[in-house]
This record gives C-alpha cells, structure tokens and sequence, in this order.
C-alpha cells in the first residue's frame, strides 16, 4: 500500500503543479520526524508504482478463482486490476507527465517493468504448459514484452481517457490483449511447422 505521506505528495503535485523544493523541505512541511526511504521524489513515485503491481498480484493470486484462469483470462484480469489500483493517483500521473520531459516520465515504470515481465513470464509460461499458447522457436522470450508494450499503450489511454465510465480503457485492454493471444495461440503455420519437422525426422 502507498506510503502514509503518498496522498499529501500527490495533492501537493495536482495543486502546485510541480513537485516540492526537496524531499527534505517536504517532509519538515508534514511534521514528519520518523526515518523516510527516500531521498528523490523520482525513486519515491517508482517505488510506489511498483506497489500498486505488487498488490494487484497479491489480491489476484489470493482468489482461488484466479488459478483456474486461462493465461489470456489471467492476463485481462491484471490489467483490470492494475488500472483500478491505479484510479485513485490518475490525476497525479498526469500532472507528472506535464511537469517533466517525456524520458523521466518514462522512468517512472523502470522499476515496474520487471515485476510485470516476470509476472507475464509466469502467465505465458502456464500458456505454453496448457498449450493455449504456440512453443515456436525463440519466440516465447519475447512474450511479455510485447505485453507490457502494450500494457503502456493502455496506460497512455487510460491516463487521458475522455469518457467519464473509462470505457474507451476498457475495450482498449480487451481487444489488444485479446488480439496479442490470439497471435501467441497455435495457428495453421504452427501445425504446419509441426508436420514438416515431423516429416524431416523420419527421414
């Protein structure tokens, strides 16, 4: 969960429109006197991020339910998740987007990127297990990277979606993660490539 002082970071950001002075400054403005993590507002808004994945997969793997997902339908259920952790600091993430250079905005996700690659890795890898998802040659590596690609579309999206139920969000989730499963499922080229390999090692 975020960190106490979370709230009054993001309320000071939307309201100033830039972040405090200091960290320093900051926490004296707060009358905080307990020993703080932080030293840069950048690692404190990646850490927090990272949280917020880390709870969405804490509250998904502890609904039994969740396990008898296919990978496509575990995948949806991540981002659904996710995106709703997210809805309370929406507002925050776009004042950061305006107050900062694209890159440092980037940066943001740097420390959820490998807690979502390995959390995809894990869904992809029950896919290749249940062989919902095509084994093709090198390929499966690449998986997940094509699912937080995507999952950055989405959260651009998301962060300025004009429609006030975020259903534009929605569809957009269900039909790119829909349409990248149904290109990672076994397809005619791969029983195609199945029957040739078969052929060969008769020969």
């Amino acid at each position: 969960m975020p960190h106490p002082l979370f709230p009054a970071y993001s309320a000071f950001v939307i309201r100033e429109k830039r972040r405090p002075e200091s960290v320093a400054a900051f926490l004296q403005s707060q009358n905080w006197t307990e020993p703080f993590p932080f030293t840069r507002f950048g690692a404190w808004e990646q850490a927090e991020m990272k949280g917020l994945l880390l709870e969405a997969r804490r509250l998904l793997t502890s609904d039994a339910t969740f396990a008898e997902y296919s990978s496509r339908e575990q995948c949806l259920a991540l981002f659904y998740t996710w995106l709703e952790l997210l809805g309370p600091w929406r507002d925050f993430l776009r004042k950061i987007e305006k107050i900062q250079p694209w890159t440092k905005t980037a940066s943001l996700w740097d420390e959820v990127k490998p807690v979502f690659l390995s959390w995809t890795k894990e869904l992809i890898d029950q896919g290749l297990e249940a062989r919902d998802i095509a084994r093709r040659p090198f390929l499966p590596d690449y998986y997940p990277q094509l699912l937080w690609a995507d999952a950055m579309v989405v959260m651009s999206q998301w962060l300025y979606d004009p429609t006030a139920d975020l259903s534009r969000t929605d569809a957009l989730v269900e039909k790119s993660v829909n349409f990248l499963f149904d290109l990672l499922q076994p397809n005619a080229l791969d029983s195609g490539w199945d029957l040739v390999s078969f052929v060969l090692r008769r020969k």
